[in-house]
């Protein structure tokens, strides 16, 4: 015969499976059809919500890789690749890259520029803007006004979960890695230029050239970090630097580490940075 305790532990069991097979808001909400076909569009990976160690403590970390702090994130599509040259053009209708090729990651952009890419595939997706953007070229000013139904950059905090593996994470320095050459085109191996996306080894999650490549623009304002415990942080609310993250293939493999954060104007472009799109839907 059974024991009590272990009856008392069928029926929590048995109460936990109900729950989660007849209370939908408990589960993943299935994407609707305008969501599922950007999805597909634009070949994106689901991330479970999470909490993480934000930051490095490593002796080759830098000040502003200081201190180590948790940080939690909601759950969220991110791009399996860099947005390639292709996808750029067929939604811009003109490319700004330095050196050219439809499979090359897009560069040459600046950070004003992404959020406009992300607006108008969010409009050819059928989905909503994420971004108000005011006034004409690089002195135009952009606001988020929703980070969910659309396009968008990744926050810097989304950005570090995913390169990290979310969940699935094995601790690596780099995304997906140890070894700075089995992920990441770099200053060793690139001969100074980008690479295809896709042909370096992916990361826990799937994902590919988050290390190396192209530097890729988040969202957040540059703000040195605090200790304090943080759920879906937007950055600094003024600044004068738009977080870059992942390192390019002209820099070494220090920067190409998960933790490693640099910042550029938002108007600032050059042939070492791109971008990877988030879509919550």
């Amino acid at each position: 015969m059974k024991s009590y305790e272990e009856n008392l532990s069928f029926l929590i069991v048995l109460m936990a499976i109900m729950l989660l097979c007849f209370c939908p808001s408990m589960a993943q909400d299935k994407p609707s059809a305008v969501v599922l076909k950007a999805i597909q569009k634009v070949g994106l990976v689901w991330v479970d919500g999470g909490t993480f160690s934000m930051g490095s403590s490593d002796t080759e970390a830098y000040q502003w890789e200081k201190p180590v702090h948790n940080v939690t994130v909601s759950g969220f599509y991110i791009g399996k690749y860099e947005v390639t040259q292709k996808l750029w053009s067929s939604v811009m209708k003109r490319n700004p890259s330095e050196n050219k090729g439809l499979a090359l990651p897009v560069n040459h952009a600046s950070w004003i520029d992404c959020c406009r890419f992300c607006n108008v595939l969010s409009l050819r997706c059928g989905l909503k803007c994420c971004y108000r953007i005011t006034g004409r070229g690089m002195e135009a000013t952009v606001e988020l006004v929703s980070a969910t139904g659309g396009f968008r950059l990744p926050t810097e905090a989304e950005w570090e979960f995913a390169a990290r593996g979310g969940n699935k994470s094995k601790g690596y320095k780099y995304s997906g890695s140890n070894s700075v050459s089995d992920v990441a085109w770099q200053s060793d191996n690139s001969d100074f230029r980008p690479h295809a996306v896709g042909h370096k080894k992916a990361n826990e999650l799937g994902l590919f050239d988050m290390s190396g490549n192209v530097w890729e623009w988040c969202w957040d304002l540059r703000a040195d970090y605090t200790s304090a415990v943080l759920t879906n942080p937007l950055g600094a609310d003024s600044g004068n630097w738009r977080i870059v993250r992942g390192g390019s293939f002209d820099n070494d493999a220090t920067v190409a580490r998960c933790s490693y954060r640099h910042g550029f104007a938002d108007s600032y472009t050059e042939e070492g940075t791109g971008l990877r799109l988030v879509l919550v839907p």
